[in-house]
């Protein structure tokens, strides 16, 4: 069952004075308050492909380098990159079926870029919430909730969104973003590998739990989204994604292991319900990765995404068939 409501917190919203739009259908947001979204930005470059996707990638920023060209070069597949900030299961579901209304008749494969903390509770964004296009396959119940979240006032909204500080191709990747930023301004990769493991190792030590392990929205929609890829025909490919050397070495001490076996527990826990793929490429050494293509502990360069790619195509060769 679906995760909506709020329990105590939500009956407290109901004893106040709610914004003049939760009194009419959620799904009707006055302009001024419609929130600038990389949600949105994404189902407009969905919008402008003059062909349909037959490899859509989706996850996080860890997964924006993957090039759709580079798969059209090794398979003469059309492809799509999809991954967004904070890339959620509730993203992969709504947008899943998007794309699969668009173009029903397209064969889809499906590569998701996922790690434990894919799956914890987090707010949707703005544009699930907002945009017409994406907020149908939503309940009106968990609208209404998570709206009640956005700013309420115009004063309140923001003015750009993450996509405004991003280089898109039309593929959907990114070409450049706050990483290039950094390098182009002297960050050397020993650096943020220092900053990263610094954060890394505090979040570590502030979470006992992992974000799988406790039944959450964000675990019902991955579900519930592998369900619906498989009844429309897609056996998704999941990729656990790869963190630097340096990374694992120093979060080794604190639990990593441990909770990484727990998560791959849980994903092989699903394999009696659902058809998928799964590969852990957590490891540099499962795929052949460079550690010098690293942005930080977790965010690939293209020459590691393009090795992850080769990797698929070599485990996978009869999900890449024309």
């Amino acid at each position: 069952m679906l995760v909506d409501g709020l329990g105590a917190e939500k009956q407290k919203q109901k004893s106040q004075p709610q914004p003049a739009w939760q009194d009419s259908h959620p799904r009707v947001w006055p302009a001024a308050l419609i929130s600038p979204s990389e949600r949105s930005f994404k189902a407009d470059q969905l919008d402008h492909l003059s062909h349909a996707p037959q490899v859509v990638f989706f996850g996080g920023s860890r997964s924006m380098r993957f090039e759709p060209s580079y798969v059209k070069e090794t398979t003469g597949l059309r492809a799509f990159n999809l991954a967004m900030v904070v890339g959620r299961p509730e993203d992969a579901w709504v947008f899943a079926h998007y794309i699969h209304e668009r173009w029903p008749k397209t064969k889809l494969r499906w590569i998701w870029g996922i790690q434990n903390s894919t799956l914890g509770e987090r707010p949707l964004e703005p544009g699930l919430i907002q945009d017409p296009r994406l907020n149908r396959y939503l309940p009106d119940a968990l609208l209404r909730e998570q709206g009640a979240l956005l700013p309420q006032t115009p004063d309140k909204v923001p003015k750009l969104s993450r996509a405004d500080g991003m280089r898109y191709a039309r593929d959907g990747v990114v070409l450049w973003n706050k990483y290039d930023s950094e390098e182009a301004k002297g960050r050397t990769l020993a650096r943020s590998l220092k900053i990263y493991i610094k954060r890394a190792l505090e979040k570590q030590q502030g979470e006992p739990g992992s974000a799988f392990e406790a039944p959450s929205r964000g675990r019902e929609y991955f579900e519930r989204t592998i369900g619906y890829l498989n009844e429309i025909g897609v056996e998704p490919i999941f990729i656990s994604m790869p963190i630097h050397p340096t990374v694992l070495k120093a979060l080794l001490p604190g639990g990593w292991q441990e909770g990484h076996e727990r998560f791959l527990a849980y994903i092989d826990s699903l394999h009696g319900s659902f058809d998928f793929k799964f590969i852990d490429l957590s490891h540099i050494g499962s795929f052949g990765g460079d550690p010098h293509e690293f942005y930080d502990g977790v965010h690939i360069k293209f020459a590691n995404a393009r090795k992850v790619i080769d990797k698929l195509e070599e485990t996978y060769p009869e999900q890449f068939a024309r």
